[in-house]
């Protein structure tokens, strides 16, 4: 099903691009990476944090059609394999629209994506984005997004035989960013406020995120350099859960996410990560730290 729906895709984005003039690029990533806890975020997957440390290496390949100013096409495929547990292996393709314009003093944004993934090799997640936003700028240096986000999530029923984990996702945010240094660095907060409703009452949620962020231009010898830094804290409750021994009720989630930026040149450019998470939740088997080190090349034509 998913190799059928990324020929379509393909076949779709062809025939747009070959009816059209317009700028067409493209872009590729090979990541190395290693995680202490391998999970799968989409359906909560990986509970055995003991046996689920591992690296990988991730490939990406995006190729993107801007019609104009205001209105673009794209396409990406993504594949992360595994050297031990290849049961967490994913693969997707994407095919997503984006539309931006100007709205009196405010910048609107839409942007619309669907997404068909695997898991070790099978089907596994069908999955439907839309986010609208509206932006201003300050003359201070102060812009702020606020932003909606809703996604429609269809799981397979090779591993969801009775649909309890097929969802509707709708969060609403807001962040501000402080700009400075030329408007190379800023400060940014962000606060999110989202539900997940689910097919099955256990799987429901009601989340709230806040994110503080730090971004510097930093000296590498002759290269440009961004660092950034971030700390996120996240609550869910899973108010509809009356079994709190068995299945999970809530889980409050801390995040600190360094990395650093580096363009080699107009083609090529370098990212050096570190993820750590630390999850407490009212299961033994979802209260656990996990850290996560990459390393990523990205070429941009």
């Amino acid at each position: 099903m998913i190799k059928k729906t990324a020929l379509i895709s393909l076949l779709l984005l062809t025939k747009i691009l070959s009816a059209n003039a317009g700028d067409l690029s493209y872009s590729a990533e090979l990541t190395l990476l290693s995680d202490s806890a391998v999970t799968i975020e989409a359906a909560d997957i990986g509970t055995d944090m003991d046996a689920n440390s591992d690296s990988a290496v991730a490939f990406m390949f995006g190729s993107e059609y801007q019609f104009n100013k205001k209105l673009s096409v794209s396409y990406e495929f993504y594949n992360e394999g595994y050297q031990d547990l290849s049961k967490n292996d994913t693969q997707y393709h994407s095919l997503n629209a984006s539309y931006d314009r100007n709205i009196g003093p405010l910048d609107f944004f839409l942007n619309a994506s669907h997404m068909d993934m695997t898991l070790d090799g099978d089907d596994f997640l069908v999955m439907d984005l839309i986010i609208p936003s509206l932006s201003y700028y300050f003359d201070s240096g102060i812009y702020l997004n606020l932003s909606h986000t809703w996604i429609d999530k269809s799981f397979d029923k090779s591993f969801d035989e009775s649909n309890d984990f097929d969802a509707k996702n709708n969060a609403t945010g807001i962040t501000a960013y402080y700009f400075f240094a030329n408007s190379k660095a800023y400060i940014s907060l962000n606060y999110t406020q989202g539900e997940e409703s689910a097919n099955s009452d256990n799987n429901d949620y009601d989340e709230d995120t806040t994110t503080l962020a730090f971004q510097y231009p930093v000296s590498t010898g002759d290269y440009t350099s961004k660092f950034n830094i971030s700390y996120s804290a996240r609550q869910r409750d899973y108010a509809k859960v009356t079994d709190t021994v068995n299945i999970k009720s809530r889980e409050e989630r801390d995040r600190l996410k360094v990395y650093l930026d580096t363009e080699l040149n107009d083609n090529w450019a370098l990212r050096a990560t570190y993820d750590f998470k630390d999850r407490d939740s009212n299961l033994a088997t979802s209260t656990y730290e996990s850290h996560y080190f990459g390393f990523r090349v990205t070429y941009n034509n």
